[in-house]
């Protein structure tokens, strides 16, 4: 029988790829007395439960009362091998304190079990402390085995997050000519028209609810694309005045949600090539046992890293200090994880000041590791559709322009 051994700590992605690489016939978790008060045994069997995996009665739990004795250490895990001293052991020594490694390398190596290290930068490969030899785990994580170890959940429907995405499909070319007039990529310091749909906060709020018929001036685009627009989404021109009726998801994507789903169509679409995954619309993701979540714009997978786009179109004129950044900060903060990497992507002009980043921003947008995808980026995006690596710089590229 195959045993696999887990230090649980905070950062869950390197244990729960061992158990996806080993499959073990039973799991060994060392238990800190702060994992058991945050409860990490049952997030941790949540996330391997997600990926496609019950070891809820396959799993011995041995408690940890010091994480710096090295004595108490030690009898720890002579009690966990004494549970199956003959079997075959393979000892995972990255969760955990640095004398728990320490005290598992030094106790595991004198019973010939397998150890086995993982980089926190590259959470696939495991090195075989023994030999030296790497191997590489195929397991990609998925989004919600990622929050589900945190004590997170997805609150929307797959259904809802399908039908979204489908949506997003349809429209994908009516996004993209969006992106590509500077009027609305690209927008003037408090220009009133950097959104198609030109009604007040109220009236988007209803429209966004409720759908709306359109009036002339309502919804007005230059008239070289009006009328691909329009005959996307079933609708009549009078000049640049798109008339007839939006329902409320229609009203959402004029108001401003051209944006994500211009950006979620470039990503799915090249997904293989920018070696992302479960690139998802529109997810909602809240704490176990919370009311309240947090709506993700778009959200992907990458270096089994959570990935976050949020997307703030228009001319932002109410928000001059660019106060979203600290969205994007508490998202990071309420995972407490080392592997989350959030993007914002805006059409707001507020953030330069004679064409540069502001100095403070691109400060906030460090302290965060947060990537901005700037106006001018996006519309460079939509000249160059197809080009790849554009896409990748405009993401993964260290600087911020």
């Amino acid at each position: 029988m195959k045993i696999l051994l887990c230090m649980l700590s905070d950062q869950h992605i390197p244990n729960t790829l061992s158990v996806h690489h080993f499959k073990p016939e039973r799991l060994i978790l060392i238990v800190t007395e702060d994992m058991q008060k945050k409860n990490r045994v049952d997030h941790f069997l949540d996330a391997i439960e997600a990926g496609g995996l019950n070891y809820r009665e396959r799993c011995d739990c041995v408690p940890l009362s010091s994480v710096s004795d090295f004595g108490v250490i030690r009898h720890c895990f002579e009690e966990a091998h004494h549970k199956h001293p003959d079997e075959e052991w393979i000892v995972n020594l990255t969760g955990g304190t640095k004398p728990m490694s320490i005290m598992a390398y030094d106790f595991f190596k004198t019973v010939d079990a397998r150890l086995v290290y993982v980089e926190a930068n590259r959470p696939e490969t495991f090195l075989f402390v023994n030999s030296g030899q790497k191997e590489s785990c195929a397991h990609k994580t998925s989004i919600k085995e990622f929050v589900h170890g945190y004590g997170f959940e997805l609150r929307k429907s797959e259904k809802k997050i399908t039908e979204a995405e489908k949506r997003a499909r349809r429209w994908a070319k009516a996004a993209e000519i969006l992106a590509n007039e500077p009027k609305y990529s690209m927008p003037d310091q408090d220009s009133e028209e950097s959104i198609p749909l030109r009604i007040n906060d109220e009236l988007r709020n209803k429209s966004r609810n409720r759908g709306i018929e359109l009036e002339k001036e309502l919804l007005v685009l230059p008239e070289n694309i009006a009328g691909e627009v329009a005959s996307i989404f079933n609708l009549h021109q009078e000049g640049g005045s798109l008339l007839g009726k939006l329902g409320k998801y229609e009203a959402e994507f004029f108001t401003g949600g051209w944006l994500e789903v211009f950006l979620w169509n470039q990503l799915d679409r090249f997904k293989e090539e920018l070696r992302i995954w479960n690139v998802s619309l529109g997810i909602e993701i809240g704490r176990l046992g919370a009311e309240s979540g947090n709506e993700l714009d778009i959200s992907f997978m990458h270096g089994h890293a959570l990935c976050t786009i949020e997307c703030k179109s228009g001319a932002q004129e109410q928000d001059k200090s660019f106060n979203v950044l600290y969205k994007v900060e508490a998202i990071i903060r309420q995972f407490r994880a080392l592997h989350v990497r959030p993007f914002l992507a805006t059409t707001s002009p507020n953030i330069y000041t004679d064409g540069n980043l502001k100095s403070n921003i691109k400060d906030r947008a460090s302290i965060y590791n947060c990537k901005i995808v700037t106006p001018k980026q996006i519309r460079t995006l939509a000249c160059k559709l197809n080009d790849v690596d554009l896409l990748k710089r405009v993401l993964f590229e260290k600087e911020i322009h």
